[in-house]
């Protein structure tokens, strides 16, 4: 596909939907920014390697499974001191795979729950103990709904999951301004 014939985004929808998806957070609402204006890969060089999201990806795709990991605090880079400012300074949400066992989803949940600070005490969910990734997804997204919350996942049309906890009054916000870059969330719990 051409650079002419490529479709245009509004991509400053973005920097709004971070701002949704960290609960405000200015540094990575900062670090999108950069993402916008086309400078993240020159400020997160060995990060953008490593995960090889320069290579061979349609600059959609590049945007968006950058705004996923770096936002569900991937470390790409091993976690050693010389490394410390070159991976994702925060979680604010959960990368698992689509067969995580429900443990670990809760305690990438709650790891990003104490950078958003909502205080949600993922550890009172009740399940079964018999769920399934999705199905337990569902249980969560329930339980976030009864306190005001939705979990939401960022289609990346891969087999894992770019898990986020937002305040659902905020979820037809984010929806709108994800279609202006053609990003779909996809909703856990309740019916829609």
């Amino acid at each position: 596909m051409t650079q002419s014939s490529a479709k245009r985004y509004n991509w400053d929808s973005l920097i709004e939907m971070a701002g949704i998806l960290t609960n405000g957070d200015q540094k990575a609402m900062g670090e999108i920014a950069q993402l916008v204006r086309g400078v993240f890969a020159a400020e997160h060089r060995e990060w953008c390697e490593e995960m090889d999201v320069m290579d061979g990806n349609d600059p959609h795709e590049q945007t968006r499974d950058i705004f996923a990991y770096w936002l569900t605090g991937y470390l790409a880079l091993d976690d050693e001191d010389k490394n410390k400012d070159k991976n994702p300074s925060a979680e604010f949400g959960a990368y698992i795979d689509w067969k995580e066992m429900t443990e670990e989803v809760v305690a990438q949940l709650t790891a990003a729950d104490k950078q958003l600070g909502y205080s949600l005490d993922f550890e009172k969910i009740a399940f079964s103990g018999e769920e399934f990734t999705d199905q337990a997804l569902n249980v969560i997204g329930n339980y976030l709904l009864s306190k005001g919350f939705a979990l939401l996942s960022l289609n990346t049309n891969s087999d894992c999951y770019h898990l986020f906890v937002i305040q659902d009054k905020d979820r037809d916000r984010l929806t709108r301004l994800a279609q202006d870059v053609d990003f779909r969330f996809v909703k856990f719990g309740g019916t829609s």
